[in-house]
C-alpha cells in the first residue's frame, strides 16, 4: 500500500525549506527536484537539476541539514557541494536519477542522455 510511503513523509517538518534560488544555474525549466533522495538519518539531501544551464548537461546539488540545538524545530539547508559529470555534454541529463548511501557518502547519479541516449551511471 502507499501508506507506508506518506508515514516517511510524515517525518519531514514543513518548516524545512531549501532556497534553491542561491544555486547557480537555476532558472524556470532546469528540472531542479526531477530526482531527489536522502540519507537514513536525514541529513543529506540531493536533488538532480537535469535542465542545468539551458543545455540539459545536468547537476546534482548535494545539501546537508543544519540543526540549531537550542530548537529541535529550528533546522535548515546549507549547499555543500554541486556535482556534475566529469564529461558534461548537451543533453546527457545527469541527475535524472540520484541515490545516496545510508551514510550520505556515496553518490550515484544517473544520466539518462549519455552516450546516445543509451545511458550512464556515476558514482562518487
Amino acid at each position: 500500500t502507499g501508506f507506508a510511503l506518506c508515514s516517511f513523509i510524515e517525518l519531514l517538518h514543513p518548516v524545512d525549506s531549501i532556497d534553491a534560488r542561491s544555486s547557480d544555474g537555476i532558472r524556470i525549466r532546469s528540472a531542479f527536484g526531477v530526482s531527489l533522495d536522502m540519507d537514513s538519518l536525514g541529513n543529506t539531501l540531493t536533488i538532480g537539476a537535469t535542465g542545468f544551464n539551458g543545455d540539459e548537461c545536468g547537476i546534482v546539488y548535494v545539501y546537508e541539514r543544519l540543526t540549531d540545538n537550542t530548537a529541535a524545530l529550528k533546522q535548515s539547508w546549507s549547499l555543500s557541494s554541486r556535482v556534475i559529470a566529469p564529461d558534461p555534454s548537451p543533453q546527457s541529463y545527469f541527475g535524472y536519477k540520484v541515490a545516496v548511501s545510508q551514510d550520505g557518502n556515496v553518490l550515484v547519479v544517473g544520466a539518462d542522455g549519455e552516450n546516445g541516449y543509451t545511458g550512464a551511471a556515476y558514482i562518487f
